[in-house]
């Protein structure tokens, strides 16, 4: 892990060429960014969202760059997009570090011969979550609209020799037998997704390892994936924040209170101070550990958690009823907050660990 001396400082500068793929993301960003939450969960503008994320090439882009630079772009592009469509940003990115980590593995995508039109089957990740009980625990995410894959890869990560690994492809017929399966649609937050829940049966057959995932290169390639996947979620987290910061700021900007603005109350002043800062040292913190001259700082899935939840919750307090009102921006900002995190803590500390 690289570290520094205290009196050392931080340069969280970006390379001209990465910020020439910023520049793009926040062009795109201004395209998919809808003021009114009702327009966000329509099927056409989601498609649109999807194709303009799909329109920066974002898997070819994390090809091209080296390892060590993968978790900063991807911590960038989470960040510019996620504050404007986090659902879209989600499911684009998401999609991009899946094929890389299919490509990682080395083999060819498991057939569909029961379509009626035989060719690769439609293939997703299941996303590691925190051991319970002794059991292993998955989450799968996809679009609630699309097709459900036909095959699912599993990420492990071996807590005893602290390697990360890919077993399966398992076909959905054969869930029921290794798991306990529970599905979430829509997903708290975000209404265009779903996820399912899979735990480990404590007396099921274990799953084979991926072809090709015994090979040096591709656990290292896993690796280098879930260290992207934590600086996704860590970009997610701080684009929403940033979001609902400057909802909160415009909306005591115009609402009135004894004859004011809410802004030149001394209280809610006071409130948008310590929104404002608790976000920026989230995105602060999130690039320590993913960009400039220290990155591979541990990443305190615990205190992110503290930091985010503060700038929501004070986000839905500063429009006190309204907070809870579905045509502002708070309360499905506190939930796609709220669901994010489950994600990024729930992950355990080992692969993390890995990852880096």
């Amino acid at each position: 892990m690289t570290t520094t001396e205290p009196t050392s400082p931080i340069s969280f500068a970006v390379s001209p060429d990465l910020q020439a793929f910023i520049d793009a993301a926040q062009a795109v960003a201004r395209d998919i960014d809808l003021e009114k939450v009702s327009q966000r969960d329509s099927a056409s503008s989601l498609d649109q969202g999807l194709q303009a994320i799909a329109a920066l090439n974002v898997d070819a882009l994390l090809e091209g760059m080296e390892a060590p630079e993968r978790p900063t772009v991807m911590l960038h592009l989470a960040y510019t997009l996620g504050a404007a469509r986090p659902e879209v940003a989600w499911q684009g990115l998401l999609s991009a570090l899946e094929q890389a980590l299919l490509q990682a593995l080395g083999s060819a995508q498991p057939q569909d011969t029961g379509a009626s039109t035989p060719g690769p089957a439609s293939v997703r990740i299941a996303w590691p979550l925190r051991t319970e009980n002794g059991l292993q625990r998955w989450v799968y995410w996809q679009s609630a609209s699309a097709e459900a894959a036909r095959f699912i890869y599993f990420l492990q990560v071996d807590e005893a020799s602290q390697n990360a690994s890919v077993s399966g492809p398992c076909s959905l017929a054969d869930l029921q037998t290794h798991f306990s399966v529970e599905i979430e649609s829509p997903l708290m937050g975000l209404p265009s997704g779903m996820a399912m829940w899979l735990c480990a049966k404590p007396e099921a057959p274990a799953l084979h390892p991926a072809p090709a995932s015994d090979d040096a290169n591709a656990r290292a390639a896993v690796a280098a994936v879930l260290r992207q996947y934590q600086a996704l979620l860590m970009g997610l987290l701080a684009g929403m924040t940033q979001r609902a910061s400057l909802a909160a700021y415009a909306y005591a900007r115009t609402r009135q209170s004894a004859g004011k603005p809410l802004l030149h109350h001394q209280a809610v002043a006071l409130r948008l101070a310590d929104i404002a800062m608790n976000q920026q040292a989230l995105w602060l913190y999130a690039q320590a550990c993913f960009g400039g001259n220290v990155a591979g700082v541990a990443l305190s899935s615990s205190y992110v958690s503290e930091l985010a939840g503060r700038v929501t919750r004070d986000a839905v307090q500063t429009a006190g009823a309204h907070g809870y009102v579905e045509g502002l921006p708070f309360k499905r900002l506190f939930e796609q907050t709220r669901t994010v995190l489950t994600g990024l803590t729930a992950l355990s500390n080992t692969a993390f660990e890995t990852a880096t």
